[in-house]
């Protein structure tokens, strides 16, 4: 909810040559989607693909009303105008109904469901995902390698036990180390790069996610702080990628 870190991340994402994924606020975007899409109009041409996570609070869900109505339509306009978004992902516990919401998806971008962190209230478990995915076809799946690690150590679910059923579904993944790994006592996340602890665990899970799906999108979501390391921080993480 910030316009001024959204172009500081454009401009991070085009000085190092990879592309973006966006977070965008149901309640922000509609305050401020002129300027959330001049940014992205401005800088669309010097990145390849972009990709989008929506967003909301639990007293605003997406639902069957005017906010998600207008909300739904006034992304749709920028998606097809851009024409570079490719992607778009939502936690399930921010669904109430996805009749507007499943006009999102287009012959030229997914629409996709994350599995969800243990602390949400839906979206972490393999019976919530395989009623959803079932109930609505247009639907495919999100990894995130943080929130798969805190659930395997709860024994919630598993990566082999999720791939297993999901295989097929599975269009992106969001990684990043499950903890805190940055020494600092400023920073408060559960999403670390994953070059600060390089765990086994994860980099066989993204070699198995590479080796069998070509077309895998792989969103960098470890926090990466805005300090004068923040291109060391990307560089460090690319490189440790690449050695995958």
């Amino acid at each position: 909810n910030n316009l001024k870190r959204l172009e500081k991340t454009f401009k991070i994402c085009v000085k190092n040559k990879i592309n973006i994924q966006i977070t965008i606020d149901k309640v922000f975007y509609l305050n401020n989607h002129k300027m959330i899409d001049k940014i992205i109009k401005k800088y669309q041409n010097k990145i390849n693909y972009i990709t989008i996570h929506l967003t909301t609070t639990y007293d605003n869900l997406f639902s069957d009303d005017k906010d998600t109505k207008v909300f739904t339509y006034l992304l749709l306009d920028m998606i097809k105008n851009t024409k570079k978004i490719i992607g778009i992902c939502i936690h399930p516990d921010h669904i109430n109904s996805w009749k507007f919401l499943k006009k999102l998806k287009t012959k030229n971008n997914y629409l996709a469901i994350e599995v969800t962190d243990k602390k949400a209230k839906y979206g972490n478990k393999i019976s919530h995902l395989k009623l959803l995915l079932k109930k609505n076809k247009f639907l495919k799946l999100v990894l995130d390698t943080s929130h798969i690690k805190e659930l395997t150590k709860t024994k919630i679910l598993t990566f082999e036990n999720i791939y297993k059923k999901f295989k097929k579904k599975i269009v992106e993944t969001q990684i990043s180390d499950f903890g805190n790994f940055y020494n600092s006592k400023s920073i408060k996340t559960t999403h670390s790069l994953l070059y600060l602890k390089k765990d086994n665990k994860i980099l066989n899970q993204i070699r198995t996610l590479k080796k069998n799906h070509k077309k895998m999108i792989f969103t960098i979501e470890g926090l990466i702080p805005f300090d004068k390391k923040e291109t060391k921080h990307i560089l460090k993480e690319i490189e440790y990628l690449n050695k995958i």
